[in-house]
């Protein structure tokens, strides 16, 4: 039996984390690594405090090596996907304890903003050149600002500055891409005009992107 099937097994918590200050990733959390932070109500509060939403994914089972603990790409890759009621939301969220047009609003946005990037997507061989949206420069004021003149207007524009991230990935690769710091290119800050509007389905708010123009 080799070294690699004696290492003890090791289980984990992986948890989705979208924070303006590190970009969307994953946060994965052992038991040793819960007790020295407190347990698991200790450290949903610390991600609740960096982040602009997350969610737990689910449990995986590492191996304990000399290097630490590793995990396989593809258990990563069988997790689910969250289902849209079980995301937090977090203390650097502009619309953190507001009220719902105004977590929808923010929540839209984003949305709609990280669609746009998506359409930015290169390939060449396998390898993929994709980016992500890291924050979404909008402070509460201005967040209420603009659901104050959605509500009176019924529609909205503004220009919002955002900070993006350029990271590649192998499309071969079976777990979800994410912008962790081996794989981050470059980042960019830029512009966009957008325009927000009531819509029409259980959205709430519908956003359309304008134009963009890097600064």
């Amino acid at each position: 039996m080799s070294e690699s099937e004696l290492a003890p097994k090791v289980d984990a918590i992986v948890y989705c984390v979208v924070s303006p200050l590190e970009g969307p990733g994953l946060r994965i959390c052992d038991d040793d690594y819960l007790q020295a932070v407190g347990g698991i109500h200790a450290f949903e509060r610390l991600i609740e405090c960096e982040s602009y939403w997350f969610v737990q994914l689910g449990q995986i089972r590492g191996k304990q090596g000399r290097d630490g603990v590793t995990f396989q790409d593809s258990d990563l890759a069988q997790l689910p996907e969250p289902a849209e009621d079980a995301w937090q939301i977090g203390r650097l969220n502009p619309a953190f304890g507001k009220s719902e047009i105004e977590k929808q609003a923010f929540r839209q946005v984003f949305q709609a903003i990280q669609r746009m990037l998506d359409t930015w997507k290169t390939n060449e061989g396998t390898t993929v050149d994709a980016y992500a949206l890291k924050e979404l420069k909008v402070s509460p004021q201005r967040l209420e600002s603009l659901t104050t003149g959605l509500c009176a207007l019924k529609r909205v524009h503004d220009v919002l500055e955002v900070t993006a991230l350029k990271f590649w990935y192998d499309s071969v690769w079976p777990s979800k891409p994410v912008p962790s710091e081996d794989v981050v290119l470059a980042e960019y800050s830029f512009q966009i005009p957008l325009q927000l509007r009531w819509a029409a389905d259980q959205s709430l708010i519908s956003v359309e992107i304008l134009t963009t123009a890097l600064c």
